[in-house]
């Protein structure tokens, strides 16, 4: 009578299949079919890239106005402006793109200032310094 293997191998294609000994034979390939990996989910396909728009070039036209504030005034009209600059009249804000204003360098928000043709008129509680630069720049983008 055989005894029975005691080494406890078992088939390394699943673990449910029957002991086999290493001692005596190496194990055999497994009756039952190998079990295959799930296959991995594929990843949708993505919609194509949008191809980049060419670069355009905006065409713009810009005009500046320079002036000096006198320590009273917080309206500066077409006749403020300083001699020897090339400063330009105060354009009509409906044919502009943007306008920036600054007071002494410092950018001034929309909201500080109005602006109609010909005429800036600051919307602060107190006027510029005596000899503070007030400048205003019209951008237009043209199409």
């Amino acid at each position: 009578m055989r005894k029975k293997c005691t080494c406890r191998a078992v088939c390394t294609c699943r673990p449910i299949c029957r002991p086999v000994c290493k001692r005596k034979k190496p194990p055999k390939p497994c009756p039952r079919p190998r079990p295959h990996p799930r296959p991995r989910p594929r990843p949708k396909p993505r919609p194509p890239a949008p191809k980049p728009l060419p670069p355009t070039k905006l065409r713009t036209e810009i005009s500046t106005f320079y002036a000096v504030a006198d320590g009273q005034q917080k309206s500066f009209v077409d006749q403020n402006a300083v001699e020897g600059y090339s400063s330009s009249p105060i354009p009509d804000p409906q044919l502009l793109s943007y306008t920036n204003v600054f007071v002494n360098g410092v950018l001034q928000p929309a909201s500080l200032y109005t602006q109609r043709s010909g005429e800036i008129t600051l919307l602060t509680s107190d006027a510029p310094a005596k000899g503070t630069p007030v400048i205003a720049q019209f951008v237009r983008i043209l199409r």
